[in-house]
């Protein structure tokens, strides 16, 4: 009989107490060694669980994540953060007096994390709690203290994630373990100690018995905090999708322009959901949350090419999102609860504007070729001729006919150069009627022999200036219409290449839209 071969399973090492201190082991974090003065190049392995022994035997770095439960929290703080001590000596005190009063945790373990002087300072408490609960509180409390949150500034560990579609929790953010090459325990003083991992359990104990964070303190903290957001099941798909492309952060190079679109969409539609912000992120506000989240991500230092102009680029994605036809999520808007009798109504709008979009193009078309006619009928022709119907020239009248088109609704010109016109129109027509046309006959008016024998009457002159007058105000007209044209034209080619640039962004949601416009104008 062949015997089955026996099924592989991981036995769990730790047979050190310092390596127990971070049991999960899954999709941990390794990297080379680093030359001098580089940041190691972090990758994940998620085949198998991180062994004691690879700890051990530190051929390479290792950064473990967080399970279900977690015995501390760790607070990063990089070298160039205002709020290492070398730039503000008080803001590691502040921050550990909010986590007091707030958490109970009064005792920490810090450590140098690496040769480029940042800090990490462990919190161990004795009670395993629920990982979402504790990054949620220590986030939350930080935040309120006035602290922000972010990459090369101040992360908290285990980090604060959104549920995905399916309501389950993604990876949390992996971190570096203790005491590898370049990693050292401080004293109060921020100096390096002798450090050993026996020195490092011993201040860990230390640490516990003196911090009183339990299950009863975190849910009595976690009802005066704010409350995880709750999003529909639609949006929730939404929002995985965005964290997908963002959390990978930079992979190679041309990645910059996508990756910041999609952190701009994420940070404008989510933002004041997920941060629990009472109004939404616009402004200032979207831009430094997108340049603080790129900054976050893997690869940002070494793959993206746009360091130096970042700020720019953030700064035209916010306009580009605040401008497209997504709006923040919960802001009241509710394009779904439309009725058939609105949405009707609404095609029928655009299908009326389309048509005032034809009329005005041919019009202005037939006005910069010096070949739009005065008389109604002759108009008619000509903007049927351009494949307009007549049905839908008699519905908007006062596009062209010249007996409908109205001046106060037409007329763009500048009001001083309207009212300058009109006002020598008027003194030509006053001056027609005071001084009658001087005659070049030598026999004088009286003498004249004209065709109807009153020609140069009074009523015959003030007959004439009218119609001069009329002439002129239709000249005016027809110069206001041409402006009007003109001025509409350059609007529909400022959207039109606006829609172009959606198109070439490379960036899916923009590139929806702007192939949404195309079709609605006719060109898909």
């Amino acid at each position: 009989m062949k015997q089955q071969p026996t099924r592989f399973s991981y036995v769990e090492e730790h047979e050190t107490p310092f390596l127990a201190l971070w049991p999960h082991r899954y999709d941990y974090l390794w990297a080379e060694h680093p030359n001098p003065g580089q940041k190691p190049q972090w990758q994940t392995e998620g085949r198998h669980p991180l062994a004691d022994r690879l700890i051990t035997q530190g051929s390479y770095l290792y950064g473990v994540r967080f399970g279900a439960k977690t015995s501390y929290a760790m607070l990063d703080i990089d070298s160039t953060s205002a709020y290492h001590p070398s730039r503000d000596p008080l803001a590691i005190p502040q921050l550990t007096g909010a986590l007091e009063e707030k958490l109970h945790l009064t005792a920490w373990v810090t450590v140098q994390s690496s040769w480029s002087g940042g800090l990490h300072l462990y919190f161990p408490f004795e009670e395993p709690l629920k990982t979402f609960d504790v990054a949620t509180a220590v986030t939350s409390v930080l935040e309120q203290a006035g602290f922000k949150i972010a990459g090369g500034l101040l992360e908290v560990f285990p980090n604060q994630k959104p549920f995905s579609s399916d309501g389950s929790l993604s990876l949390y953010q992996g971190h570096r373990l203790p005491l590898q090459n370049g990693s050292y325990l401080l004293n109060k003083q921020g100096e390096a100690i002798y450090s050993s991992q026996d020195t490092f359990l011993t201040q860990w104990r230390w640490a516990i018995a003196k911090n009183a964070l339990n299950e009863a303190t975190l849910a009595r903290t976690l009802k005066t905090l704010r409350k995880p957001y709750r999003i529909s099941q639609k949006a929730a798909k939404f929002l995985n999708d965005l964290n997908a492309e963002i959390e990978q952060g930079w992979t190679g190079s041309g990645q910059t322009n996508r990756l910041l679109g999609r952190i701009a969409m994420r940070a404008y539609v989510f933002g004041q959901t997920l941060l629990g912000l009472a109004q939404p992120l616009v402004g200032k506000d979207l831009i430094e949350t997108i340049i603080d989240t790129a900054k976050s991500l893997p690869g940002f230092d070494d793959l993206c090419g746009h360091q130096d102009d970042l700020a720019d680029r953030a700064k035209a994605w916010a306009r580009c999102v605040e401008s497209s036809h997504y709006y923040p999520y919960g802001s009241g808007k509710k394009p779904d609860a439309v009725t058939e009798q609105e949405r009707k109504a609404s095609w029928n709008q655009r299908q009326q504007e389309a048509a005032r979009k034809r009329i005005r193009a041919s019009v202005a078309q037939l006005l910069n070729s010096d070949s739009w006619p005065a008389q109604t009928t002759s108009r008619f022709k000509a903007l049927t001729g351009e494949g307009i119907s007549g049905a839908t020239l008699y519905a908007h009248k006062d596009l062209w006919h010249p007996d409908h088109v109205r001046p106060q609704e037409e007329a763009t010109e500048p009001d001083e150069q309207k009212t300058r016109l009109g006002e020598s129109f008027q003194r030509q027509g006053e001056e027609f009627q005071k001084f009658p046309p001087t005659p070049t006959s030598l026999l004088g008016v009286d003498g004249c022999n004209t065709s109807d024998g009153n020609t140069s009457s009074p009523a015959n002159i003030r007959e004439q200036t009218q119609q001069a007058v009329i002439a002129a105000r239709e000249h005016l007209k027809q110069r206001q219409y041409a402006y009007q044209q003109q001025r509409s034209l350059a609007q529909q080619l400022q959207h039109r290449q606006r829609m172009m640039d959606y198109l070439n962004s490379g960036d899916p949601i923009l590139r929806q839209e702007a192939q949404s416009w195309l079709q609605k104008e006719g060109y898909g």
